[in-house]
């Protein structure tokens, strides 16, 4: 086990590109999780709006065959 730890555990573990990574990947969930709500808010908003003017065409375009 020892073995294994030398050869391959500590030289992944010094690497700077490593470190690199797993430091970006860190900053990266914590950015992205604090993100998550305003994005559900942003989310929420676009579809009321988007359902509001699709209502707003199916209603005008069934008021203009009525007339017809």
């Amino acid at each position: 086990m020892n073995d294994i730890k030398q050869q391959i555990v500590e030289p992944i573990l010094t690497n700077p590109k490593t470190q690199a990574l797993v430091a970006s990947s860190t900053v990266g969930i914590s950015a992205g999780s604090s993100t998550m709500e305003s994005l559900q808010n942003i989310f929420g908003l676009l579809g009321m709006v988007l359902g509001c003017v699709l209502s707003a065409v199916l209603i005008y375009k069934n008021l203009k065959e009525l007339k017809k």
